[in-house]
């Protein structure tokens, strides 16, 4: 790759450009989701997880020459069409977690990739920065995240329109000081983020600290050092405010009081008001305009 892009062939500017637009920022992105797990920040994570993978998944379709103006931010279709376009083997369809001891590691060992992605399209959705769904995070999903974008980033670097390995093509390019020696087959850019925190050549703002939130607890990235550090590893789980407040809330049995004209006319009141000033997907509309629900929910 040139060094100087008046030199650069269209498709290493087609690359190039890509590169620095997609996955230079979802490197930042995942590096965000990382340091909001580990301080168990659940609708950071799930946000800034839900970008990363979008940007990645969309660089790897651009670079094959797939277009990607249509896709929106649906993760699922952009995971279909990638896995499509990528060589047999390279693209796990289970997830496979090694040496964590995460609370539910044997019970995400048993689900696939896609039903990872739809946990994250579903509590990392822009319909979801209000906390409309409430949250659902547990100790694996930090590996699987990892585990997803060490393979997205390897397909990038190895699977392109270039036909050729594109951390060998920009160290070719570098200045002495930036080459990095054997590099994994993650790299793409020496002078990218997670290069310069996993080899400690940083940037400027950066020092030990971010680096920390890249490869602690990071068994996909840096198994040698994924005992160091603390990160969560429990649980969190919080329901929904609005179904709480429109639907379950409407049958007091459940928390052990009797129901009252008052509590039926306020919610009824909370209901239009939410209806009428904020604004919620139509699946969460119609579950709590749903008839079955005017009572509340089942006392069983």
């Amino acid at each position: 790759m040139k060094q100087d892009p008046f030199e650069m062939s269209f498709d290493e500017r087609k690359v190039d450009l890509t590169l620095r637009t997609f996955v230079a920022i979802a490197d930042s992105d995942y590096i965000t989701a990382r340091w909001a797990y580990s301080n168990a920040m659940t609708f950071q994570f799930f946000w800034a997880s839900a970008q990363a993978l979008e940007k990645y998944l969309k660089a790897y379709l651009l670079i094959n020459d797939l277009s990607v103006k249509e896709s929106g931010h649906d993760l699922l279709d952009l995971y279909e069409r990638a896995k499509k376009t990528a060589p047999v083997g390279s693209f796990g369809k289970h997830i496979q977690i090694q040496n964590s001891k995460a609370h539910g590691v044997e019970e995400w060992n048993r689900r696939t990739v896609r039903k990872f992605l739809e946990h994250v399209s579903h509590f990392g959705s822009p319909d979801a920065r209000y906390g409309i769904w409430g949250t659902h995070l547990d100790g694996p999903l930090l590996h699987v995240l990892d585990q997803l974008i060490l393979e997205l980033r390897t397909l990038i670097a190895t699977d392109n329109c270039l036909k050729k390995n594109l951390f060998t093509l920009y160290q070719e390019a570098a200045w002495p000081h930036q080459r990095i020696t054997n590099p994994p087959s993650w790299m793409i850019h020496p002078e990218f983020s997670l290069e310069a925190l996993y080899t400690k050549q940083y940037h400027v703002g950066q020092n030990d600290e971010l680096r920390s939130a890249f490869v602690n607890r990071n068994v996909a990235f840096s198994p040698q050092t994924a005992e160091e550090g603390e990160t969560f590893e429990g649980m969190i789980f919080m329901g929904s405010p609005f179904i709480n407040h429109l639907i379950r809330f409407r049958n007091p049995k459940h928390f052990h009081t009797k129901p009252t004209a008052t509590n039926t006319r306020a919610i009824n009141k909370l209901k239009h008001w939410v209806l009428t000033n904020i604004k919620i997907d139509r699946h969460l509309r119609d579950i709590i305009n749903d008839p079955k629900y005017k009572n509340g929910p089942p006392d069983t």
